[in-house]
């Protein structure tokens, strides 16, 4: 039986569609490589400097809402609320490890009425039927470790803060009316300030600050040191931002 073989000219066309056929030249291969790479360092500044000033700002933001929310359950329970400051880092340019804590309580008797052993309720509040403090989840704000963890963000160092009453130091207290309690000698030029700094910018000598001032009235204003071409947080060509929290209304961005 005879074999039966392509003709000559079917061979020539699978051999101009096999010709066609190529891989990437070398130098092909190091363009693309080079590209990701250009790429990546790109990606990899831009999150390096970025990052840290918005993690610098939600740190600060949530304060001002705890201020804000620390003067509503004051006026909406008749008893006094604080923020305890408990921590701030001494070194602003380590980023091996940053630190800042707070702790928002809630007075556990009315105003006027007796205290008891333990007079503040970590919040959530959970004193009401047996005045033990079962539960302090959301109260306690730690900056460095669990859900409140902002990386390289950390709380400086504050002024002296007395509080009013007894063992109140380093607390900023709502009454019942919601005006911040403490003397007057804890407020400078009127306000009392708790600042948040970025490390990563501390350490290159570039400071990025932003500062909750709390008025008498229990009212925070944001105020930011950081010079940016970012609109988000400057206006007027790199002056520094200053944005009141309203407490009666959704916050007012940068």
């Amino acid at each position: 039986m005879p074999i039966l073989r392509p003709s000559s000219a079917s061979a020539r066309i699978r051999a101009r569609r096999g010709g066609r056929r190529r891989g990437f030249t070398l130098i092909e291969v190091m363009i693309v490589v080079a590209i990701i790479t250009v790429l990546t360092s790109i990606g990899f500044v831009i999150a390096r400097d970025i990052v840290p000033q918005y993690r610098t700002r939600a740190a600060a933001m949530d304060f001002a809402n705890w201020v804000s929310t620390c003067r509503t359950t004051a006026i909406q329970t008749g008893r006094q609320c604080r923020i305890l400051l408990v921590e701030h880092d001494d070194d602003l340019t380590d980023l091996d490890e940053n630190h800042g804590q707070y702790m928002v309580q809630v007075a556990v008797t009315p105003i006027g009425a007796t205290a008891v052993v333990d007079p503040w309720d970590t919040m959530p509040i959970d004193t009401v039927t047996d005045t033990v403090d079962d539960e302090d989840a959301t109260g306690i704000i730690d900056l460095s470790t669990g859900q409140t963890r902002q990386r390289r963000v950390a709380i400086d160092q504050w002024e002296a803060i007395g509080g009013p009453g007894v063992d109140n130091d380093n607390a900023i207290v709502f009454d019942s009316r919601g005006f911040v309690a403490n003397p007057a000698t804890d407020f400078r030029d009127g306000k009392i300030a708790v600042t948040f700094v970025n490390k990563v910018a501390e350490s290159r000598g570039v400071p990025d600050r932003w500062t909750v001032n709390v008025s008498r009235g229990g009212i925070a204003q944001l105020d930011s040191t950081r010079r940016t071409t970012d609109d988000h947080f400057t206006s007027g060509g790199g002056t520094a931002t200053s944005t009141t929290y309203d407490p009666a209304g959704a916050f007012s961005p940068p």
